[in-house]
């Protein structure tokens, strides 16, 4: 299945940031699709030597969704998107959002490592910044964005749909793997297997 992205991906400079801080869009944005979707990458627009940790909350900012296992080192000497890549990386597993619903995306950082960034309308102030190390205790469970940055970092987040009970097959190397084996019982929903697949009805 293709990955779809939401966030602010439209980049206009590069800044270079050698404290720790938490940065993120005031604004909430959209997931993509219809139904349960299936979060797979959470990546960040950067390049350097440092730390980095990313979450996803609610609209308002009163509910951590999910996040990074752990911090990841940031690399490299020119920009690519760097992060949590792949959902066995990303704490819950599946970690699940709804199509068109709204959720603010947040990243953590440390060290020193330079970030992209588009530029608002001028004097417009599109972003939060605060300086505090989240790398390593983990991104708070709730946060209050305010607007007072003018550079609005380049971040996204990536889902899939996720797998439901309207599915009627499954291989049979893929049945007690996650997201699988949080939807199928053996015992229940007359399952039979059939030339190594688990077919339903």
């Amino acid at each position: 299945m293709a990955t779809t992205y939401f966030g602010p991906q439209t980049d206009s400079a590069t800044d270079n940031d050698s404290v720790a801080a938490i940065n993120a869009p005031v604004a909430a944005y959209a997931c993509p699709g219809s139904g349960n979707q299936t979060v797979v990458e959470l990546s960040f627009l950067c390049y350097g030597s440092g730390k980095l940790l990313i979450g996803i909350y609610n609209s308002s900012g009163t509910t951590l969704i999910c996040s990074g296992t752990a911090s990841v080192s940031v690399t490299g000497s020119s920009l690519s998107w760097q992060g949590h890549l792949g959902a066995a990386n990303i704490t819950p597993n599946p970690a699940t959002l709804v199509g068109g619903t709204s959720y603010l995306i947040v990243a953590a950082y440390g060290g020193s490592i330079s970030i992209h960034y588009g530029y608002d309308s001028p004097g417009g102030n599109p972003a939060w910044y605060s300086n505090a190390d989240y790398t390593t205790s983990g991104l708070p469970a709730s946060i209050s964005p305010t607007g007072n940055n003018s550079e609005l970092v380049c971040i996204r987040c990536g889902v899939t749909p996720a797998v439901g009970g309207g599915m009627n097959q499954v291989q049979e190397a893929a049945w007690w793997r996650n997201p699988y084996a949080k939807y199928f019982d053996m015992n229940a929903g007359n399952w039979r297997k059939q030339n190594g697949i688990y077919v339903k009805g």
